[in-house]
């Protein structure tokens, strides 16, 4: 059942970001112990509708990776918001009541998902959280033209936890990362620490705003710099320009990471990292105005770009950066706070549905079902003509192999058996089994001694002792063994005899298998007092004589 199976992906993501000028898309492949690759970049003019959508999806083989998008700025709200102290099942619906003042629309009409900070370690900041509301009509409507356009759909993100999965690959050990961000709606400032987002922030200076503050502050510094050369003034006296853009924009900052460190005292700062873009001169001015080390960030440090020789310009660069970064989605729970530490508006409100019980569904069903009852009936039917055909020819024929046989048993009347004949073979067939027996006797050395017991007898003869007499004698044809049976007027004879006997050749070499000596027992009343004794042998050959000084009780 093949088509039930869930299709599998390779190894990559392809994320979407879609805006005023067009759809930028990107495949990024994380790859253990070397820079994330980018596999694939490209831009789309084209607005956001469902056949732009699905020529994207062909275009960058969209059915191959798990897809995302991100919202526009415009299109969402995040919102930080003290963690109500809820189950986690609960959390949503309570998160969904403190909202619903802060919304400019109504609640219910919200689409809700939430983001968990962690505790400060050093206990003195409250849990709190990140929720993300964005209207159910911008929900309902990328989720059903990635339906239409025929692209499955992972997760609808936002540009906060595309820039934190960025920022995250440059954090130092033990240190947080700001990271600033440039576009048409302005910047976009976040701070992580150990891969996690605890600060989100909008900062109103614009993409186009800094541009035009870097080219007339250029301008400015190129003027000044000649009028100092012909007033003989020191070029870095004439290089101190000032800008209202860059300014306003230094004290955005410069409150927005006061207030970060107020927060999360424990966390040290280790630089602000400036996102790639055009801007000639931001990060000279940041730096020299700021208490924090800034640094201008190329994509060639997190991201293998062989393979997109396009994203090689910083403006390019600057372009593609939130949909890199949404490439870069993993899943996380945060324990602590039970929440999760990324960002899917997805509802299941907007999933399409199949309809499996329509009347249309079921009637078809029903004339299916009817259908296949008459094929079955009709291949039953000719199927009991053929077997029946079958059953009739296959009767004649055993009729007529019948009477063959039964004429062929008249014709050909088997013989009776003679008796004579019979038991005649049946002595012989005795006969023969005694003589069977007989040789299979003599190859086994069943016998017994061919050689005689009289030997045996003169050596019991020749050892003799005072009180000691045998009243039994047994000699084992097969094996040769001895049993003796005697009495001796005291027990303590016994062993002496049996030393004795051992002194003659014939009966070294046997093992005694067992000696019994009976209690004292006398004849009549004052009569002699006498023990009875039982000795086995066995033929089994011992390294030494078991006769000399070894008895068996």
């Amino acid at each position: 059942m093949g088509f039930l199976r869930k299709p599998r992906h390779a190894d990559g993501s392809l994320a979407l970001a879609a805006g005023a000028d067009g759809v930028h898309a990107a495949v990024v492949v994380r790859r253990p112990g070397a820079l994330a690759q980018v596999k694939a970049a490209a831009w789309f003019d084209a607005a956001a509708s469902a056949e732009a959508f699905e020529r994207i999806g062909k275009q960058m083989r969209a059915g191959q990776y798990r897809s995302s998008c991100l919202l526009a700025p415009g299109e969402y709200q995040m919102l930080s918001l003290d963690a109500p102290a809820v189950p986690a099942d609960e959390l949503k619906t309570a998160v969904r009541w403190m909202l619903k003042d802060m919304l400019d629309y109504a609640v219910d009409d919200a689409t809700i998902d939430v983001l968990g900070v962690p505790l400060d370690r050093a206990g003195g900041q409250r849990n709190s959280m990140f929720a993300v509301a964005a209207r159910n009509s911008v929900i309902e409507a990328r989720q059903t033209l990635f339906t239409t356009a025929r692209l499955g759909l992972a997760a609808i993100d936002v540009p906060e936890m595309a820039q934190r999965n960025i920022a995250a690959l440059l954090e130092e050990p033990g240190r947080g990362l700001a990271m600033l961000s440039f576009g048409a709606s302005g910047c976009l400032l976040t701070v992580t620490f150990e891969g996690q987002l605890y600060l989100a922030r909008r900062l109103e200076v614009t993409l186009a705003d800094l541009l035009q503050a870097a080219s007339e502050l250029s301008d400015e510094l190129a003027s000044a710099a000649v009028s100092a050369a012909s007033a003989d003034i020191e070029a870095g006296a004439a290089g101190e320009q000032r800008h209202p853009v860059f300014d306003k924009l230094t004290l955005l900052l410069q409150r927005s990471l006061d207030h970060f460190e107020r927060q999360f005292h424990t966390i040290a700062l280790s630089r602000l990292v400036l996102a790639p873009s055009a801007v000639k001169g931001l990060a000279d001015y940041l730096g020299r105005n700021l208490y924090t080390a800034v640094h201008a960030l190329d994509l060639h440090e997190v991201f293998d770009l062989a393979r997109v020789p396009l994203l090689l310009d910083l403006a390019e660069q600057q372009r593609f950066f939130l949909a890199l970064g949404a490439a870069l989605r993993q899943e996380a729970v945060l324990p602590a706070a039970g929440m999760g530490q990324q960002i899917n508006l997805i509802n299941p409100r907007f999933q399409p549905r199949t309809t499996l019980f329509c009347t249309l569904a079921m009637a078809r069903a029903l004339t299916l079902l009817l259908l296949g009852c008459m094929l079955l009936a009709l291949v039953g039917q000719y199927n009991g003509i053929v077997l029946e055909r079958i059953a009739v020819a296959g009767a004649a024929r055993l009729a007529s192999e019948q009477a063959r046989l039964d004429q062929v048993n008249v014709d050909y009347a088997p013989r009776q058996r003679s008796k004579t004949l019979a038991a005649e073979l049946s002595g012989q067939e005795a006969k023969s089994a005694l003589l069977r027996d007989a040789a299979r006797a003599i190859e086994r050395d069943e016998l017994g001694n061919k050689a005689g017991y009289a030997d045996v007898f003169k050596a019991l003869a020749r050892q003799t002792m005072e009180g000691v007499w045998l009243t039994a004698i047994r000699i084992d044809g097969a094996d040769g063994g001895i049993g003796l049976q005697g009495r001796a007027l005291e027990a303590a004879r016994v062993p002496a005899y049996l030393q004795q006997l051992g002194h003659e050749p014939l009966l070294q070499g046997r093992r005694f298998a067992g000696l019994r000596i009976g209690p004292a027992k006398s004849l009549g009343e004052g009569g002699v007092s006498f023990v009875e004794f039982t000795l086995d042998s066995s033929t089994e050959a011992i390294a030494d004589s078991a006769l000399a000084g070894e008895v068996h009780r």
